[in-house]
């Protein structure tokens, strides 16, 4: 009471001193801020999708205001069902260790598959869950995070056996879902999504993406008949080159060397399987692109160039289909960019390469 200023200068050094002073702390917190705001404003995608991506901060505000752009695709949370997604605090643990290692290595790596219950339409279906997404932008904070869900037995959530759990920005809504339907109309494989209120542990998370995941119910309802799905490349040297420095050339993640199979432990113990992947392996390694649908893959291709966006057919984006009846491979693409200019030169990804210098390109092109 004597000395009020000195009582002040003690509160103030203390109040300093606890301060956290890692800047991970504060990247954090903007996260989880964000991810917290996103999921209370019924459907808020990203200040980019409303926007249209428009790089000048008072030009976003400018558009935000004359145009009333709200990228809200729904007004009552009622609109749309409710998952409950039900996790014992052990399997949730081992969840959050994932995303502390993750974020510390800046990029995923081995995910955790744990069990937990899903409850839908008033069934409570058995499932096991991971994390998913090799970039942060899918666990960057602990509300949202994006998740890998197997439902067990013949149970289903909107015909979904398999499926993913989004933030909507995570597929650029409404960017992702609409191009994928386009490549349905003109006659091409995609993923299929929808949205739904999700419930974690009894925290709402807001309306999240429900996206459908390879598998045989996925190419039944595009009318193709139960087969091997394939990925081309992987995220290794991604993962090297946050370690050391790496070679242009190196060849850990080559698209035609790295061929990985869905359900590779359902599909690969038939031995007709086997004979398939064997032989999409080999014509992969070869020169010619005999085994590519040239006509599936130029339409993505020509898609995503009036799309002005390239992002859905790189290797970690797309899937291929085998059919066993004509032997050839079909792209399924997935998680579609926005509209965003060309600064340089179009980077053409595998097998386009190989797409582009095909006779039946260049002579097709105008059709």
């Amino acid at each position: 009471n004597k000395n009020p200023f000195l009582l002040f200068i003690v509160l103030f050094i203390v109040c300093v001193s606890l301060i956290p002073r890692n800047i991970d702390y504060y990247v954090n917190l903007k996260h989880s801020s964000y991810d917290i705001i996103e999921a209370g404003l019924n459907g808020f995608s990203s200040i980019g999708s409303i926007t249209e991506f428009n790089r000048n901060p008072l030009n976003k505000i400018i558009i935000f205001i004359k145009n009333k752009r709200q990228d809200l695709f729904y007004s009552n949370i009622n609109d749309f069902k409710t998952i409950h997604l039900e996790v014992k605090f052990k399997n949730y643990k081992t969840i959050l260790d994932d995303r502390v290692r993750f974020v510390k290595n800046g990029m995923s790596d081995n995910h955790s598959e744990v069990k937990a219950k899903i409850i839908f339409n008033g069934k409570k279906i058995d499932c096991k869950i991971r994390l998913k997404g090799n970039l942060s932008s899918h666990w960057r904070s602990k509300k949202r995070m994006s998740f890998r869900v197997s439902l067990k037995g013949d149970n289903s959530v909107m015909s979904f056996r398999r499926f993913s759990l989004h933030k909507p920005s995570a597929r650029q809504h409404p960017y992702d879902p609409t191009f994928q339907n386009l490549q349905k109309d003109i006659g091409n494989m995609s993923s299929s999504h929808n949205y739904i209120n999700l419930i974690v542990n009894g925290e709402d998370w807001g309306i999240m993406n429900i996206e459908e995941h390879m598998s045989k119910e996925l190419l039944e309802k595009q009318k193709r008949k139960e087969s091997l799905v394939f990925r081309l490349g992987n995220e290794e040297d991604e993962r090297y080159r946050l370690l050391s420095e790496s070679r242009d050339d190196y060849r850990l993640s080559d698209n035609y060397l790295n061929i990985e199979v869905y359900q590779e432990k359902k599909y690969l113990t038939d031995s007709l399987y086997r004979k398939y992947y064997s032989y999409v392996s080999n014509q992969i390694l070869k020169k010619e692109n005999q085994i590519f649908d040239n006509e599936s893959f130029s339409k993505s291709l020509i898609l995503s160039l009036i799309w002005n966006s390239t992002h859905t057919l790189y290797s970690y984006n797309s899937r291929y289909y085998f059919n066993p009846y004509d032997l050839k491979i079909y792209p399924i693409t997935t998680d579609q960019s926005n509209f965003s200019p060309f600064k340089d030169s179009l980077f053409i990804h595998k097998p386009y390469e190989k797409i582009i210098n095909s006779p039946y390109f260049s002579n097709n092109y105008i059709n």
